[in-house]
């Protein structure tokens, strides 16, 4: 099968290269996707984005782009300065609610999910909210996975502990 269209980004990637598609998902309805980088930047440390692509054309039918708004975690106190934000991404039926796994959050590397919302089109943006564990620990790497359904979000944490050498992993339902 031929690709319907070619989407990229020509803005700043680290030496690496920005891993643009490194996580990806695409709403119900067909006409946005977002796609994580983590490793976009101009330098290391990699702070990571997400991209939303939308179409105006009709669900499915895609054009070639490069030009998609940016999604971005803004910075806190308990930031750590390499969260990869982008490593996993997920988008709700509606395309209106967009989650990205940033497991090397926090300065020990507990991880976050954030949450960026959209009332109309998209436009580049920060979060709307950032999710964390409870009793989350260090090197939890929260947000390696991510879901959403509904008004629900899953994110894995699959370094998750419960004694100092059982790492069973968990997901946490927010």
């Amino acid at each position: 099968s031929t690709p319907k269209a070619v989407l990229s980004y020509s803005g700043a990637e680290s030496t690496l290269g920005g891993e643009l598609g490194w996580s990806v998902a695409i709403s119900a309805s067909g006409d946005t996707i977002v796609v994580g980088a983590p490793f976009d930047g101009s330098s290391y440390p990699y702070v990571g984005v997400a991209y939303v692509y939308t179409t105006t054309s009709a669900p499915g039918t895609w054009a070639s782009s490069s030009s998609p708004a940016l999604l971005t975690a803004s910075a806190n106190s308990n930031e750590n300065t390499d969260p990869r934000l982008g490593a996993s991404v997920g988008i709700s039926a509606n395309g209106n609610t967009v989650v990205a796994g940033a497991p090397q959050q926090g300065t020990d590397l507990q991880g976050a999910v954030y949450v960026f919302t959209t009332s109309g089109s998209w436009t580049s943006k920060n979060q709307t909210a950032e999710l964390t564990a409870s009793d989350g620990g260090g090197s939890d790497l929260l947000g390696q996975s991510v879901a959403i359904g509904g008004n629900t979000i899953a994110a894995g944490a699959y370094n998750h502990f419960l004694s100092s050498t059982d790492r069973p992993g968990t997901i946490y339902v927010y």
